[in-house]
């Protein structure tokens, strides 16, 4: 099991344990319903080609099974937050001072490949059940590496912890409801330059992605 593959596992728990716990956080995520991250988009030809991926792994299932939007696949580079409310007159002070973060960043452009598919274990159902992510890695972590050091020192700066980007592994969820599947090194990597990176407002229940900031980065 890869590194990200065990940060992302839980303790395994009973049926009944289970049921508690997503219920605890189930209710936590409807009072605090804005997920506010930093994350870097696909270009368009890179999007439909991660969910040109979904469609022949549900093919070869016999499933009719979405993956996720288009336009929501990202790349996390840095969780910010969750928060009640969010709108332009109440926005929390965390998420101020990431716009401004943002704004110090001054890394370049570069092109990264999307090689690696593989499941992460997530959280149980409500019988005990495990369940699994479907993900696209990123096996070149050093191509982000400038544009992720220069977003940790700008975040520091900004007034937040400082963190270490050391343990920081690319990925892309093309599923959250998935299936566990072998680990598949790809022939055609989802590829594009980066050339932005944006805040998210991720809103829970509503499938809907908000753009707070985005920053173009230097050719």
């Amino acid at each position: 099991m890869s590194r990200s593959a065990s940060r992302q596992s839980v303790f395994d728990f009973g049926p009944e344990a289970a049921q508690a716990l997503l219920r605890r956080k189930t209710e936590w995520r409807r009072a605090h319903p804005n997920s506010v991250f930093l994350a870097a988009k696909p270009e368009p030809d890179a999007a439909a080609q991660g969910m040109e991926i979904v469609r022949a792994l549900c093919g070869r299932r016999g499933i009719l099974r979405e993956g996720r939007e288009e336009e929501h696949l990202h790349a996390t580079i840095q969780p910010i937050g969750a928060y009640e409310a969010l709108s332009y007159e109440t926005r929390p002070c965390d998420v101020v001072a990431a716009l401004c973060a943002g704004d110090m960043v001054e890394a370049r452009a570069f092109r990264t490949e999307f090689d690696l598919l593989q499941s992460f274990k997530g959280e149980r159902d409500r019988r005990g059940r495990p369940t699994w992510k479907i993900v696209l890695c990123c096996r070149n972590c050093a191509v982000w590496m400038p544009l992720v050091e220069q977003i940790a020192v700008a975040l520091q700066r900004a007034g937040f912890p400082a963190t270490s980007p050391l343990g920081f592994e690319p990925h892309m969820t093309l599923v959250y409801r998935g299936w566990q599947i072998p680990t598949e090194v790809l022939e055609r990597p989802v590829a594009w330059t980066v050339r932005s990176f944006l805040l998210v407002n991720s809103i829970y229940g509503r499938t809907t992605h908000e753009h707070l900031g985005q920053w173009q980065l230097r050719d």
